[in-house]
């Protein structure tokens, strides 16, 4: 089995003659806790912890204790548990009380678990993963919420769950997801679980079940979590075949039909084409389909042992796919790379929207995986849930029906957003206006968070040209002379890293 995706590490699986280095005989322990928390959100900072495998090794958890750090200041909360776990998957909601935080600050915390496995103490900190560099948590202690307008909303369209379940991986339960998307003050999810997770039998992730007890079970849970304060969409990362029949995903949201695809997921060695081609799926009505990060660099092993590929021009052409989650990460450098793969494409003529998100799977804060097969672990802060976002504009909070209607931004925070000309003529992201002199208006937001706007950009695009020009801080109300076919789109920037982009004003002769 190779370790594909960002996840929470399984540290059980074994070869009858080979055990990893990291295996242990105990359960996975793990704790976790949003980037952010919007004091008026609910109850306190939520804080995670999930027990894993405890079927196969019982554990008893005593005590957890909070340690945070913040302006120089140490506080310590204990959480008597005193709880017997013998599940397979268990997670446990630890509450910090809003009065025990400073607002509008960063808050480094650190969980400390005391246990009891198999008649011996133990002592962990953050998780009991072998090998990994212990840092605390970081949380933004906000008490303001995202700044954004009423009736535009934010949320994450790529989101694992415990539904993805398999032997180097596993994700938070649906119910945990909704709290912290709470926290953070979001909006909405999209549950898009591995469709090759998806096809098991219960608890047994090398066998399929034709009746589909996890893609039901999941679709159960997420009708059961949704609200209207925070919309939950069920959905699916399938593995799908290329123009080259090379595994690429998919994301299928709201979708009546499950899509088979396990070409990529090495549960059968050298079985790994595509159960079925792009150019060959049949839409339904009432779906969304979303390129997943279309652009990412596919490592040369899973090149040659798992057949995965990248997509091409011709695969959105064939299956009418016009969304692209190009951003699939918070690192400068990566939103920066995907945003020129998008303009790239946006240079070619054609219509693509721009969405955001993190492939987070089950990481809230730290991101914890295989680096190097059955021999190390490692942690990073790159995929975590929200930290990206998409945020769409619509009456009413219905992500499906937002970001089909085009008018949307990605951001890490900070809020934009233009229209070109006033009143009943404006035209607004998403739209297409005339090539004609019109007037730009341009909107930003930030908060203590993300500090003062330091930057504002006016991108052109020429498609005759194959051009993109510049402006660089643009004065509101200026008259733009679009070109004849191309399209007009905005970026921002804040003084604490904070980054936003729209989709573009498209712009026809």
């Amino acid at each position: 089995m190779i370790p594909l995706p960002f996840a929470y590490a399984e540290i059980h699986y074994r070869l009858p003659w080979l055990a990893p280095a990291y295996y242990r005989s105990m359960p996975e322990i793990v704790t976790d806790l949003p980037t952010r928390y919007v004091v008026r959100s609910g109850r306190g900072l939520p804080v995670v912890m999930i027990v894993k495998d405890a079927h196969k090794f019982p554990v008893t958890i005593h005590r957890v204790t909070a340690c945070i750090l913040q302006s120089g200041k140490t506080e310590r909360i204990n959480f008597e548990i005193e709880q017997a776990f013998d599940a397979p998957y268990r997670s446990v909601m630890l509450y910090i009380n809003s009065k025990r935080l400073r607002v509008d600050r960063m808050a480094y915390v650190s969980m400390r678990i005391e246990c009891t496995i198999d008649g011996n103490e133990h002592t962990f900190f953050n998780d009991n993963y072998p090998g990994l560099n212990w840092a605390p948590y970081r949380c933004f202690i906000s008490s303001e919420p995202l700044p954004y307008p009423d009736g535009w909303h934010a949320g994450d369209p790529h989101v694992h769950t415990n539904f993805t379940d398999d032997q180097v991986e596993f994700g938070a339960d649906i119910q945990t997801t909704r709290e912290m998307a709470k926290a953070m003050g979001l909006d909405w999810f999209f549950v898009t679980d591995h469709s090759y997770d998806l096809d098991d039998r219960e608890g047994d992730c090398l066998r399929n079940d034709p009746a589909l007890p996890k893609w039901n079970r999941m679709k159960a849970e997420v009708q059961r979590f949704d609200s209207p304060e925070c919309r939950i969409v069920h959905g699916e990362e399938a593995s799908i075949g290329n123009m080259y029949g090379e595994n690429v995903h998919l994301l299928a949201v709201n979708r009546d039909g499950f899509i088979y695809g396990s070409g990529d997921s090495a549960e059968r060695w050298l079985e790994n084409k595509p159960q079925q081609l792009l150019s060959n799926l049949k839409s339904e009505a009432n779906e969304l389909l979303i390129a997943a990060h279309p652009f990412e660099r596919v490592p040369i092993l899973q090149r040659l042992l798992i057949r995965r590929g990248n997509w091409q021009l011709y695969d959105f052409d064939a299956a009418g796919i016009r969304h692209l989650q190009c951003i699939n990460s918070a690192t400068r450098s990566d939103i920066i790379e995907s945003i020129l793969h998008w303009r790239d494409m946006l240079l070619t003529g054609r219509r693509f929207y721009l969405l955001a998100g993190n492939d987070s799977h089950g990481n809230f804060n730290i991101m914890r995986q295989i680096r190097v097969p059955f021999l190390k672990l490692f942690s990073s802060r790159k995929q975590t849930f929200g930290k990206m976002t998409t945020v769409f504009r619509l009456e009413s909070n219905d992500p499906v029906e937002g970001i089909r209607a085009g008018e949307m931004i990605v951001t890490n925070g900070p809020f934009i957003k233009f229209q070109m000309g006033k009143g009943e003529n404006a035209v607004h992201i998403g739209q297409t206006m005339k090539a004609r002199r019109e007037r730009l208006f341009f909107e930003v937001i930030t908060s203590k968070e993300f500090g003062r706007v330091t930057r504002v950009d006016l991108l052109i695009g020429d498609v005759n040209r194959g051009k993109e020009r510049r402006i660089i801080n643009p004065d509101n109300r200026k008259k733009i002379a679009p070109p004849n076919h191309g399209y007009l789109r905005m970026e921002l920037r804040t003084r604490n890293g904070g980054f936003a982009a729209t989709n573009p004003i498209w712009i026809e002769s």
